[in-house]
């Protein structure tokens, strides 16, 4: 069986106008990464900018869309109409003791609503069809690996997670608190063969934690 090896994108820009960039410590990480693993016969990434900068040391990369994350700020306008642009987001938790954890509270809220399936209509892709994107671009990745063959996909904690969801049949509340737990430029490994995969290990961050605990980072 093949092996595929889905890696969360380093740690991106959280409150600046463009989060896709990634932050400093984002490229520390992807270089670190970059550093500790061989070189895999297929090198794939989302096309977003956080996944081409994360994959970048590793070498010229295939891009796939169908690895993206979901749109984020879609998701929340949904939950709250204001928070639609990243200077609002800023401005909406700015004051707050911790304008991280604030963030995350009604993120978590905004994507269970966006995941429960009875508000499809208000966003731009749908929960079962970001998942649906998601478990396409595996089934491409699969079907073009020979037995043996190692590959690399740069993508998001969403993704992931949703990969790892229908691997292991989990409930979209499991799945909620399973990507809470996702690192930046941790790796998650699969065995797979055309139709079927098997999760091997989950969110593997050996790699910076032995270099340096603070290069663990969650956002």
């Amino acid at each position: 069986m093949a092996r595929v090896h889905l890696i969360r994108h380093g740690q991106a820009s959280f409150g600046a106008d463009n989060y896709d960039a990634l932050s400093a410590k984002g490229h520390d990480q992807a270089s670190h990464l970059a550093k500790a693993v061989s070189l895999p016969d297929q090198l794939v990434s989302g096309t977003m900018q956080r996944h081409r900068e994360t994959a970048a040391p590793f070498g010229p990369a295939n891009t796939d869309a169908g690895w993206n994350e979901f749109d984020y700020l879609d998701v929340l306008a949904a939950y709250r109409p204001e928070l639609n642009n990243p200077a609002a987001l800023r401005a909406a938790f700015a004051d707050a003791p911790n304008p991280k954890q604030a963030f995350q509270d009604v993120y978590d809220k905004a994507t269970t609503r966006w995941a429960d399936g009875a508000h499809d209509g208000d966003y731009v892709e749908s929960r079962s069809a970001f998942r649906k994107r998601v478990r396409g671009a595996m089934t491409t990745l699969v079907a073009e690996l020979g037995k043996g063959d190692t590959a690399y996909v740069v993508t998001s904690g969403g993704p992931i997670a949703a990969i790892v969801q229908d691997v292991l049949g989990l409930t979209e509340h499991a799945t909620r608190a399973m990507e809470h737990v996702l690192v930046n430029c941790g790796v998650t490994t699969l065995s797979v063969r055309p139709g079927h995969a098997r999760l091997i290990s989950f969110n593997e961050q050996q790699h910076l934690g032995a270099i340096d605990a603070d290069l663990i980072t969650f956002r």
